[in-house]
C-alpha cells in the first residue's frame, strides 16, 4: 500500500496507496493534490526474483505548500528497499511488531470511511515510512518506491498480485511486466484487460498495459506455471473451485469452406483490393485437400464455378488461378441488402467440418437460418460486440477486423491463430465433477483452454485466498450457462440468476444485486436476443476488472454500499444472528485487543470504517461507531490457529461452545496436539456435569 498521509494544519490526512499481494479497498485524497502518472513495473527474473518498482508523479493545484509522509506496509520477503523524491534518496524508517500495529492503528482512526484492512495480516509484517516531503504549491514531485520480493507458489502455480484500488483517477498509468523463467513456461494465465500487449516466448511474458484518466478498482493477478497439468483450488462457501488447462485433441480439418464476399458499392477502389489481397492468403492458408465454394453478394447471389453444376471445388493450384482471373473482371457496385440475401441464403447440407467466412463492411441485425454453422467474420467496420460479430461468436467462429490502411500481418497472424482453433471437441476432465462451458479460450496465451469446476468441498484441501478470483469466474460462467438456455422464463431460472450475481457481486445490464425476480422477468421479456447473446459474450469473458465505487470484495464475497454508508454483504441479515454476531467499535479497546492477539485471521477480513456488515464462513461482523462490546472468550477459536477446512472443525467450535475446551491465554489452540491426562481428566469431569444437568 502506498500511502501518502497529507499533513495539513497538524491534521493526517491519508491520500493513497498501492499493496503488493493483500488488498486496502478505500483511499482518502486531499482535492489539492492530484495523481497524475502512475507507473508500476516487474521484473521477475530466471531466479523467481521480483523487482517492483512504483513511480507516481504527484502535482499540487493549491496555492499553499502540501507536506506528506509516504508510508507503505511490505511483505515478510522485501528486501532492498529504497525510496527516491525527485531522484534522491531518502532515509527508510522501518517499523515493525508493537510499533507498526499502533501507526497503523493511528492512521485508520483518523478517517471514519470504509478502509478493508487487509495490510495488517501477517504477511505484511513490515512498515515503511519516509520522512516529510513537500510538494510546493502548483508544482509537481515525482516518487519512486523499489524494493525486491519472491512469488507465492500455491497449488502448481507461481502467483502474484497487485492492489490497484486507489479510488482516484489516474492521469496516466502503466504497467509492465517482464517474466523469464529458467524452465520452459507452459502456462500463464491473468486477469488484464483486452487492450493489453502480451508477447509470449518459450520462457518469457512480456506485458504492457496503459490507461489514461483511469480509476483503478481490482486487483492486477498474474500465475504461472512450468507444470505441464497444473491446477489451482480455492475452497468457498462449502464448495471447492478448480482451475485447470486442458489441452484439446488435435482439431479436425475443416473438410468444407464457404466464402461470400459483399459486393456493394462501398466497397468499391482499396477495400476491394484488400478483399483480394485476403482472399489470396485465406485460400492459400486454406489447404488443397479443403472444398471451397465462393459466392459474391449482389442484387443476387452469385457463386463462382469451375464447373457446371453446383458443389464445392477442391482448392487447387488450378481453381485458384481460374478463380483470380474471374475476380479481376467483376467490381463492387449498388446496394445489397446483407439481411436479406443472408436470410435467404441456403448453404448446402449442414456439415460440422463446414464453415462460412463472410466479408463485408456493413454490420445488420441478421438472424441466420444456417446458423448452426460457424461463421467467421471478417469485416471493415465494427466490434466484438456488433450484431455481425456476436453472431460469430455465438456460432462457434470469431470475428476478425480488416483495417483499410493496415499491411496486414498482425491480423493475419490473429486470424490463423483462431482458424487453427477452430471446431476442436473440448475434453473434460474426469466425471464426477460439476463442470460447465466455462472454458477461457486462448486465456493462457497457448493452444489450450483454461475450465473452472465446482465440487463439494474436500476438507483436507490447503485454503489459498489469494486465488479468490475463481469463484467469481465459475459464477459469470455459470450465468452465461443459465442465459443460453434461458428459454421460457421460469422462476427457478430467474432465482438463479439473482442469487448468483448477488454472491459473487456479478453485475450486468440486466440485474444487479437489488433487482427482484419480477423486474428481471420484465427486462428478459423486453430484452432482444442479440442483447442476451452480447450479455453471455461478456460473461464469458476472462476479464474481471471492476470499476463499481459502491462495490468492495473481501476475499470472493462482495460487499455492497447501502444507505446511511453502510457497507454490508447482501446475505448478512439471512445468516446474522446473536448467538455467531460480533460487534465491535472501529478501533475500540476490544478490537484494538483482538487485533494485537488475533492479527492473521481478523485484520483479513475486518472492515475499518463507520459502519460494515458482512459474514464469512464462521462468523458475522457487524462494525460500529458507538458499539463497545468486548470479546468473550470463546470468540478466540475463531481468531487463533483457525482453519474452516480442519477435519475436526465442527466438533471443535462446538466443544468450544459448550465449554468442553478452551484456548490459551494467547488464545492459541493447537489442534493437532496431543491430550494430557489433566486435559481428559477435565474433559472427563465436564462431560459427566452436562450429562447430569
Amino acid at each position: 500500500m502506498l500511502y501518502y498521509n497529507i499533513i495539513r494544519i497538524g491534521r493526517v490526512i491519508l491520500f493513497l496507496g498501492l499493496v503488493w499481494g493483500v488488498s486496502v479497498q478505500a483511499f482518502f485524497v486531499d482535492p489539492a493534490l492530484e495523481l497524475e502518472e502512475k507507473k508500476v513495473h516487474i521484473d521477475v527474473s530466471d531466479d523467481g526474483i521480483m523487482q517492483i518498482d512504483i513511480y507516481e508523479k504527484i502535482t499540487s493545484n493549491s496555492g499553499q505548500d502540501r507536506d506528506i509522509i509516504v508510508t507503505h506496509p511490505l511483505p515478510s520477503v522485501a528486501s532492498n528497499i529504497q525510496f527516491f523524491v525527485e531522484s534522491e534518496g531518502q532515509e527508510l524508517d522501518i517499523l515493525e511488531g508493537q510499533e507498526r500495529l499502533e501507526t497503523l492503528f493511528s492512521l485508520a482512526a483518523e478517517f471514519q470511511e470504509p478502509v478493508f484492512f487487509r495490510m495488517g495480516t501477517e504477511s505484511f509484517p513490515t512498515l515503511f515510512r519516509s520522512q516529510e516531503i513537500s510538494i510546493p504549491a502548483q508544482s509537481s514531485k515525482y516518487f519512486k518506491l523499489s524494493f525486491q520480493a519472491s512469488p507465492d507458489f500455491i497449488n502448481d502455480f507461481f502467483f502474484s498480485e497487485i492492489f490497484l484500488n486507489d479510488n482516484q483517477e489516474i492521469g496516466e498509468f502503466e504497467l509492465i511486466l517482464n517474466l523469464q523463467t529458467e524452465e520452459e513456461l507452459k502456462h500463464f494465465l491473468s486477469n488484464i484487460p483486452k487492450n493489453a500487449l502480451v508477447e509470449r516466448t518459450t520462457e518469457q511474458v512480456t506485458l504492457l498495459w496503459t490507461e489514461k484518466n483511469f480509476t483503478f478498482a481490482e486487483n492486477f493477478k498474474f500465475f504461472w506455471s512450468e507444470v505441464e497439468n497444473p491446477i489451482m483450488q480455492f475452497p468457498y462457501q462449502g464448495h471447492l473451485y478448480e482451475g485447470y488447462f486442458v489441452t484439446p485433441p488435435v482439431p479436425k480439418g475443416i473438410g468444407k469452406v464457404a466464402i461470400l464476399v459483399d459486393k456493394s458499392g462501398s466497397l468499391f477502389g482499396a477495400p476491394w483490393i484488400r478483399i483480394q489481397e485476403w482472399l489470396h492468403f485465406l485460400l492459400d492458408e486454406i489447404g488443397e485437400d479443403t472444398e471451397v465454394r465462393i459466392g459474391f453478394l449482389g442484387e443476387d447471389l452469385q457463386w463462382y464455378e469451375k464447373e457446371e453444376g453446383e458443389g464445392y471445388n477442391t482448392n487447387s493450384f488450378t481453381f485458384r488461378k481460374d478463380f483470380f482471373t474471374f475476380f479481376d473482371q467483376i467490381k463492387p457496385v449498388g446496394k445489397v441488402d446483407l439481411s436479406s440475401r443472408l436470410e435467404s441464403l441456403e448453404i448446402g447440407e449442414l456439415d460440422k467440418e463446414q464453415v462460412v467466412l463472410l466479408i463485408t463492411d456493413q454490420n445488420q441485425d441478421v438472424d441466420f437460418v444456417w446458423k448452426d454453422l460457424p461463421l467467421v467474420l471478417l469485416s471493415f467496420t465494427g466490434d466484438s460486440f456488433s450484431d455481425l460479430a456476436i453472431q460469430a461468436r455465438w456460432s462457434g467462429g470469431f470475428f476478425q477486423k480488416l483495417f483499410k490502411n493496415a499491411d496486414g500481418l498482425i491480423e493475419k497472424e490473429e486470424f490463423l491463430k483462431k482458424w487453427r482453433n477452430q471446431l476442436p471437441s473440448f475434453r473434460y476432465p474426469e466425471e464426477g465433477k460439476e463442470i460447465q462451458p466455462l472454458e477461457f479460450r486462448e486465456a493462457s496465451g497457448k493452444d489450450e483452454s483454461f475450465f473452472i469446476s465446482r465440487q463439494t468441498i474436500n476438507p483436507n484441501v490447503s485454503y489459498a485466498k489469494a486465488l479468490s478470483f475463481l469463484p467469481r469466474l465459475w459464477g459469470q460462467r455459470r450465468l452465461a450457462e443459465i442465459f443460453s438456455n434461458i428459454g421460457d422464463v421460469n422462476e427457478q431460472s430467474l432465482d438463479a440468476i439473482l442469487a448468483i450475481g448477488r454472491t459473487f457481486g456479478i453485475r450486468t445490464g440486466l440485474f444487479a444485486e437489488n433487482t427482484t425476480r419480477s423486474q428481471l422477468q420484465r427486462s428478459l421479456i423486453s430484452t432482444t436476443p442479440y442483447f442476451i447473446k452480447s450479455l453471455i459474450l461478456g460473461l464469458e469473458d476472462l476479464f474481471l476488472f471492476f470499476s463499481q465505487q459502491d462495490m468492495r470484495f473481501y476475499g470472493a464475497t462482495p460487499l455492497y454500499l447501502g444507505e446511511k454508508g453502510v457497507w454490508r454483504s447482501f446475505d448478512f441479515y439471512d445468516r446474522v444472528n446473536p448467538e455467531t454476531l460480533l460487534e465491535i467499535a472501529p478501533f475500540s479497546e476490544a478490537q484494538k485487543d483482538l487485533f494485537l492477539r488475533f492479527p492473521d485471521i481478523l485484520a483479513i477480513g475486518f472492515g475499518i470504517g463507520t459502519d460494515v456488515d458482512f459474514c464469512t464462513e464462521f462468523r458475522c461482523l457487524s462494525l460500529r461507531k458507538k458499539y463497545r462490546k468486548e470479546s468473550l472468550p470463546t470468540d478466540r477459536i475463531l481468531f487463533k490457529h483457525y482453519d474452516p477446512y480442519h477435519w475436526a472443525n465442527e466438533y471443535l467450535i462446538l466443544a468450544m461452545k459448550k465449554g468442553l475446551f478452551t484456548p490459551g491465554e494467547q488464545g492459541e489452540l493447537q489442534p493437532e496436539a496431543g491430550v494430557n491426562r489433566a486435559e481428559l481428566a477435565r474433559l472427563i469431569y465436564l462431560l459427566q456435569q452436562k450429562k447430569s444437568h
